[in-house]
């Protein structure tokens, strides 16, 4: 094994190697280490490798949900949300730089709740980090093959950074670079867009008072293209409800949007329905929190 560790180091090159057990190091080995200091010895540290878990955290749909990413890379994470990557010796909790307070606290509990109720042999007394995105330490990066600190630091678009990667894959880079450009300054359109329509909906909200749901008028008797009743904005807004009062059962909580009338929906999202249907998912999720229909 030392042997052909030797020559990927050295690209190839066929050079002695001299190997020797732990606490028989000769000095010139710890010299050429600046000398010999404390170092990580750890039990764990030559266990088998248990393998680590990624998973995400959510309440874009309303609800505070947790769900787990296989085969997870560094574009897995999400700066919409918060993040729990388990290693079995710590658990990291990496808050997104979008994430919402909701989301933060509901992750942090949920790395505690999920030390505790753990029956695969851990200990107890498993630490948890807290990770700000873009201020990642090596022991979290080690497990993201390919860690591209650019990427951590300016928070890259991940989507936009696969399809760039695709196509030096492919070798057809020239026509998918171009079209990689002309869908960022399409993107760039619509991010514009989307912050108009969140600054106009935090101007709105400072006139908003807290309604009681059933004293809103709502057009009970008119259906939505698909087939859903249609409800006033103020009626659906989450910012204007008592948490404690349910949505009548009629209402898609997880499509309040789609309970809004093409005109209202464009006064409220400022495209229409058929566009806002064409923004990734990602963008979908973050205007609905911003608008307070999530």
């Amino acid at each position: 094994m030392s042997s052909v560790v030797a020559k990927r180091v050295t690209d190839g090159k066929d050079i002695p190697v001299k190997e020797f057990n732990e606490g028989e190091e000769p000095e010139e080995f710890w010299k050429l280490l600046n000398g010999k200091t404390e170092y990580s010895n750890q039990p764990y540290l030559v266990e088998k490798d248990i393998g680590a878990r990624l998973f995400q955290c959510s309440d874009a749909t309303g609800n505070f949900k947790v769900f787990e990413i296989l085969n997870f890379t560094q574009d897995d994470l999400d700066d919409d949300d918060v993040m729990l990557l388990d290693t079995y010796h710590s658990v990291f909790v990496w808050i997104g730089r979008r994430a919402n307070e909701n989301e933060k606290s509901q992750a942090n509990q949920t790395a505690i709740d999920y030390i505790r109720y753990a029956d695969d042999g851990r200990s107890p007394d498993c630490p948890v980090y807290l990770v700000e995105a873009g201020n990642e330490p090596p022991f979290f990066t080690v497990y993201f093959r390919g860690w591209d600190y650019n990427t951590a630091k300016l928070g890259y678009d991940p989507y936009l950074r696969k399809l760039v990667q695709l196509s030096k894959q492919l070798s057809i880079s020239s026509d998918l670079d171009k079209l990689a450009k002309d869908q960022q300054v399409e993107d760039n359109k619509q991010e514009k867009k989307l912050e108009e329509t969140i600054a106009e909906a935090k101007e709105k909200e400072k006139n908003l008072v807290v309604l009681d749901p059933s004293s809103v008028e709502h057009k009970k008797d008119v259906t939505t293209d698909s087939g859903l009743k249609v409800y006033e904005y103020a009626f659906l807004r989450r910012g204007n409800r008592d948490p404690k009062v349910p949505y009548p059962d009629d209402v898609d909580t997880d499509r309040l949007e789609a309970h809004l009338s093409d005109k209202e929906f464009l006064e409220v999202f400022k495209v229409s329905k058929q566009e806002f249907y064409k923004f990734p998912r990602w963008k979908q999720l973050r205007v609905k929190k911003e608008v307070g229909l999530f």
